[in-house]
């Protein structure tokens, strides 16, 4: 048997240092968390790009903007480049009102780094705000394709809310404060919550249609929305672990409402089943 590595090499534990620098500049840490990444880094890689790219968030920070650009494009130019680079001249250029240059800086980075998600999460971000909400949801979808494909279910969501029709602003909105809210380990959270918003949507677009004269095909889509918006604010529920617990309050309400708005006190004993499935899902996960 021949040992291919060892927990105190140069080479792994060089990467653990950058894993902990990326994760540190590109999440919710003290700056104390974010120096003692950096000086990590710095022992075992002294001219890491990505050194220089943790002083020019710092620079950022401090809205030294000039200061913090000028040091990114001499690193890009003299150690190499970095995503986190142009995801940063691309947000110093949003916050100077320059939106072609950092559209051009966001898409910089999906070329350079194809294999990177974290470029079409920013320019989502960046084409909502300026509402081309077609192009933000290409690039909303992408990011959570590339980070959050956990399994089946979190596939199926992604490709049932593709295929539907009538996006509404109000759900790429939604999407948008998802992907700014959510941290790294809660994507199948998003995925679920996004597809029953949208269902909820789909559903209320066609109950504003319903007349005493319905047919049968018109009750069939209903049941199909609601079917779907519970099932998938289910899963959301279960797999919230925010501290927060907001989607599991909005499962209960969902399941409270919704059922009995549709049909009335005989959705009773579908309630009592939607809140024992969900309990019993719970239980499972943990």
């Amino acid at each position: 048997m021949t040992q291919t590595i060892t927990a105190h090499s140069h080479e792994l534990q060089s990467h653990v240092a950058e894993v902990a620098l990326l994760e540190a500049l590109t999440s919710d840490t003290e700056e104390n968390v974010r120096i003692a990444a950096t000086e990590r880094l710095r022992v075992l890689v002294p001219s890491h790009p990505l050194l220089n790219i943790a002083t020019a968030h710092s620079l950022y920070f401090k809205n030294e903007h000039t200061q913090a650009r000028r040091l990114i494009e001499e690193t890009h130019q003299q150690l190499g480049e970095h995503v986190q680079g142009y995801i940063l001249l691309g947000i110093i250029s949003e916050d100077e009102g320059y939106m072609h240059e950092a559209e051009q800086l966001f898409l910089s980075a999906i070329t350079r780094f194809p294999e990177e998600p974290a470029g079409h999460r920013f320019l989502a971000v960046h084409y909502n705000h300026r509402q081309f909400y077609g192009e933000s949801a290409v690039h909303a979808f992408t990011y959570l394709k590339k980070v959050g494909a956990s399994g089946i279910d979190t596939l199926m969501a992604i490709d049932s809310i593709q295929q539907l029709d009538g996006h509404s602003i109000d759900m790429l909105e939604a999407l948008y404060a998802l992907i700014l809210g959510v941290s790294h380990l809660d994507k199948t959270t998003v995925f679920h919550a996004t597809a029953s918003v949208n269902q909820s949507i789909q559903y209320e677009k066609l109950h504003a249609t319903l007349r005493e004269d319905s047919d049968e095909t018109l009750y069939a889509k209903l049941d199909e929305c609601l079917s779907n918006m519970l099932e998938h604010g289910l899963y959301a529920a279960v797999y919230d672990d925010s501290e927060e617990k907001i989607y599991r309050h909005v499962f209960r309400d969902m399941c409270r409402d919704m059922t009995i708005r549709h049909a009335g006190w005989r959705a009773y004993p579908d309630y009592i089943r939607l809140r024992f499935l969900y309990f019993k899902q719970l239980l499972l996960r943990d």
